[in-house]
């Protein structure tokens, strides 16, 4: 199964739940203006800072803490 990748500073980082994701399956990859990177998997939405190749200030949204997600192709 692949992992989520980031590419950053022309390196390439693998992000799984070895490090702390909710699921090893990473849909999309985004960074907002602040640098704060959001990651969607098939069980959560999930953000933080890559600060060197750490991940820090993470914050997972999903049912387990009171967030819930909204498949979208069937909200409207």
């Amino acid at each position: 199964k692949k992992e989520g990748l980031i590419y950053k500073n022309n390196h390439v980082f693998r992000f799984s739940k070895n490090e702390g994701l909710a699921s090893n399956n990473v849909k999309t990859i985004i960074q907002d203006g602040s640098k704060r990177i959001w990651i969607t998997t098939d069980k959560s939405i999930e953000s933080f800072f890559l600060v060197g190749d750490l991940i820090k200030d993470h914050t997972i949204y999903n049912e387990a803490n009171g967030s819930f997600i909204i498949e979208t192709q069937n909200a409207f």
